[in-house]
């Protein structure tokens, strides 16, 4: 091996250059040290070369990806829940006594129908009154500081966000590949989200 200060030949278990009397550790991490600072400077020359123009406006609006959105759902749906129970559970026991009282099972399908069409209508109206609301999110996403907006970051209209929370329907069909593509593309939509036109992004 060479000596890094003046570059005689030296034996490999030397501490000290016999040459310039060099203490060949401290040598060799100033080495190390000068080529970690030229390898830096390197970088830095090449990430200055993909910087921006200073005339070019970059949007400060950071896009949501899939398992802050997934999380936003488990807490809606959720909370869904217990507002379904609360609203379908009276209703549950008006139609039970009415059968039993009629004993007809008509009276119990009438019932199961109403239940179902009620659950649809409370789920419908808490994503698209939020989401065109004020908000501009459910509970779940204003939790998690999100919030949904059209393509130019502004906030959605009703008639937008019921065609955001149908086109969901597709997004689930087939496995779920329409919130797949939310890890996949640019500004992490979904297919709902490309249908409807809508971004969901961290709220200010």
């Amino acid at each position: 091996m060479n000596c890094p200060k003046c570059g005689e030949h030296i034996q490999e278990k030397t501490k000290f250059c016999a040459h310039c009397g060099a203490d060949l550790v401290k040598a060799n991490m100033e080495l190390q040290l000068q080529t970690l600072e030229k390898a830096n400077a390197l970088v830095a020359e090449r990430v200055h070369d993909f910087e921006e123009p200073a005339d070019v406006q970059v949007s400060d609006k950071i896009y949501v990806g899939f398992w802050f959105r997934a999380l936003a759902t488990i807490i809606d749906t959720t909370l869904l829940q217990f507002v379904v129970i609360l609203m379908i559970l009276p209703l549950a026991i008006v139609f039970s006594g009415l059968m039993a009282r009629l004993q007809s099972p008509v009276v119990g399908a009438i019932g199961v129908c109403v239940s179902l069409g009620l659950a649809v209508m409370v789920h419908w109206i808490w994503y698209t009154v939020s989401e065109s609301s004020k908000w501009q999110a459910t509970v779940g996403k204003k939790m998690l500081g999100l919030k949904v907006t059209d393509e130019n970051l502004e906030r959605i209209g009703f008639s937008q966000a019921n065609k955001r929370y149908w086109a969901k329907v597709l997004s689930t069909l087939p496995l779920l590949a329409g919130y797949l593509m939310i890890g996949f593309t640019g500004k992490k939509q979904g297919l709902h989200d490309r249908l409807a036109k809508t971004l969901v992004v961290i709220a200010d």
